[in-house]
């Protein structure tokens, strides 16, 4: 719920930003910042809660903690694409993969009732799965809306028009 909150705070207040100083809705790059905040703090939670996070994968995975370390850089550097404007639509686009590849293991996760805060398995079970796949679901569909937006060049932005 926290990344949700994140990502939606994230864009209202650059969205108001830019028009403030623009004159204009520029909802594709505010779209862009929010899901570069959001990756931001998914990424962060590799790293603080990665104990936590190795439990979300199941025991024939090797190189557990590895793999959550990684996955959180993957995070920050896509995060940081969504920030760059001529990486945006790619960014959109792998986005849009990596949280279809990553659906399994929360599905996974929630099965097993895995609390990757508390590092244990005291989680909400199978009942997170009615909140967790329609956001998941809500966030492919913001990357692909960063894909197919067409905005108005920077130029035009940065004079005014």
């Amino acid at each position: 719920m926290a990344l949700l909150i994140t990502q939606l705070s994230v864009f209202l207040l650059f969205l108001l930003v830019l028009k403030v100083k623009y004159h204009g809705w520029y909802y594709y790059r505010a779209a862009s910042v929010a899901m570069g905040a959001m990756l931001v703090m998914a990424a962060a939670g590799h790293f603080m809660y990665a104990e936590g996070m190795q439990l979300m994968l199941p025991a024939w995975v090797p190189f557990k903690k590895p793999i959550v370390l990684l996955t959180g850089i993957y995070e920050l550097m896509l995060a940081y694409s969504f920030f760059l404007p001529h990486r945006r639509k790619i960014a959109a686009r792998i986005c849009m993969v990596y949280l279809a590849l990553t659906l399994p293991v929360n599905i996974y996760a929630s099965i097993y009732y895995v609390n990757y805060v508390q590092a244990d398995y005291s989680g909400d079970g199978p009942v997170y799965l009615w909140f967790r796949i329609p956001l998941q679901l809500f966030w492919i569909a913001w990357c692909y809306f960063i894909y197919r937006w067409n905005p108005l060049p920077l130029k035009k932005i940065e004079n005014g028009q």
